[in-house]
């Protein structure tokens, strides 16, 4: 058929986000959302569902500005799975798991949906099994999704994380990959890669070159910071230990306000002194011994409460 121009800049939406360009994906979205005739139907309510969904990501309203678009694309079309499937999405994220797990219900109960619909439908179920820490169930319903749909880039990271909670870290690095394939340089599919290399000692030259590409997309995440200083600690010489030292600072002035795990300021102490920075170093063990005492005096309360 004749080529839509809805569906020629839907398509120029799905080239920014798959370059990294999200506000761009957004404004082309919208677009389609204000101009959509009346025959192009269907893919103003695709948009309205991604558009939904980037807005979620990337706005601090994201959930309270994506509810009326997924509102939007079901007045559109009440029999879209797809709407359904979007709507789960948000109950998930704003915790109404009983609502998600009726609508996703709903999907599978519908025999006109078909299978990627199910597939979709398959992937959400995941996600709320996951989150309730039913590894096998979880992963059951990710490789149902994945078989309908290989390039379901959420369902392959969902994979992966209940693969690894599974026991099997390289399985779980093969489908980070292949999810990475499909989607190309995620963050969040880079971070959990990086995570899983530095499991494996033979491996950490991977695991720095992913850190260090990590830190060059966000260098404000602590976690990443963290990453790094565990890695430059395991080197022989003196200019890692001092980076290591480093990043073990930032992250921990970039996560003052949480609780710290005792480890981290033993770290800190023990590169300080080997650096000859011994009030530093004092510090660091004073921080850890109080940490620790603090730890116990929990564990304590916790059982006399029982």
């Amino acid at each position: 058929g004749k080529t839509s121009l809805a569906h020629v800049r839907f398509n120029i939406a799905l080239c920014n986000y798959k370059l990294g360009r999200r506000e761009a994906a957004i404004d082309a979205l919208e677009i389609i959302v204000e101009k959509a005739l009346p025959e192009e139907r269907s893919v103003k309510v695709d948009a309205l569902c991604s558009l939904s969904e980037l807005k979620r990501v990337a706005r601090d309203d994201g959930l309270h500005s994506s509810l009326p678009l997924l509102k939007s694309a079901l007045a559109l079309d009440s029999t879209h799975p797809l709407v359904f499937c979007q709507l789960a999405n948000h109950y998930f994220h704003t915790g109404e798991r009983p609502a998600a797990k009726a609508l996703l219900q709903g999907v599978e109960n519908n025999k006109d949906v078909g299978e990627k619909g199910v597939a979709e439908a398959k992937f959400q179920q995941g996600r709320l099994k996951h989150a309730e820490g039913l590894w096998q169930e979880a992963y059951t319903l990710y490789e149902h999704c994945v078989a309908h749909l290989p390039q379901h880039v959420g369902a392959l990271f969902g994979l992966a994380q209940v693969t690894y909670e599974l026991g099997d870290a390289d399985a779980a690095l093969s489908l980070l990959e292949r999810a990475k394939l499909v989607h190309g340089d995620n963050y969040d599919i880079r971070k959990f890669m990086a995570h899983l290399l530095m499991l494996q000692p033979k491996r950490h030259r991977a695991a720095r070159d992913n850190v260090d590409k990590l830190l060059a997309m966000n260098a404000n995440d602590a976690d990443v910071h963290l990453m790094k200083a565990q890695l430059c600690m395991q080197m022989g010489s003196k200019d890692e230990k001092a980076k290591a030292l480093k990043h073990f600072e930032i992250y921990l002035e970039k996560t003052k306000d949480e609780i710290i795990s005792p480890e981290v300021y033993n770290n800190s102490g023990t590169l300080s002194m080997f650096l000859g920075k011994f009030d530093e170093a004092e510090q660091h063990f004073k921080t850890a011994a109080a940490s620790i005492l603090n730890l116990e005096q929990s564990v304590e309360t916790e059982a006399m409460a029982l």
